[in-house]
């Protein structure tokens, strides 16, 4: 069986600490595989019912994300991927994060997504449940989970 090419790949943020370290992965993915990189953003945040080509990673760049404001994170994320020569198409996408990414997913016909880990508690989950378990089961495609890498001692 030969592996199938990744020349779609979709890289979801969200703008959290994990952001940097999803960025750094599309990264290495992009100096293997060339393929077309997605990045898009899935705006949640109003009230729903439902619930580098020569194979060098550039040093992180350091991207804001305690910043409320999503400029300034997605211009460190342009920046970061400026540096490491990757181009990318971003797309902010409005509604329920995991149905919107599904559905971009789909329309675009993605090869991979790309998501970072995160850690709720059982409270958050019950009420507002979890984009990541959503995704890798209602994905058309894998889905590489990127664990937070940059994480400071305590």
């Amino acid at each position: 069986m030969k592996p199938k090419a990744l020349n779609n790949i979709l890289v979801a943020i969200d703008l959290s600490e994990a952001t940097p370290d999803v960025i750094a992965t599309a990264i290495m993915l992009n100096s293997t595989h060339n393929g077309k990189f997605w990045v898009v953003h899935a705006d949640d945040s109003a009230p729903y019912i439902d619930s580098p080509k020569n194979g060098k990673v550039p040093d992180p760049v350091t991207v804001d994300t305690q910043s409320n404001d999503a400029e300034v994170v997605l211009a460190g994320v342009r920046e970061q991927l400026s540096r490491a020569e990757m181009a990318a198409e971003f797309i902010r996408l409005e509604g329920p994060a995991t149905d919107s990414i599904l559905e971009k997913a789909k329309e675009i016909d993605v090869d991979l997504i790309v998501i970072g880990a995160h850690r709720h508690g059982r409270f958050y989950r019950m009420f507002f449940g979890d984009t990541g378990d959503e995704l890798m089961a209602r994905a058309p495609c894998p889905v590489l989970v990127v664990p937070k890498k940059s994480e400071k001692p305590t």
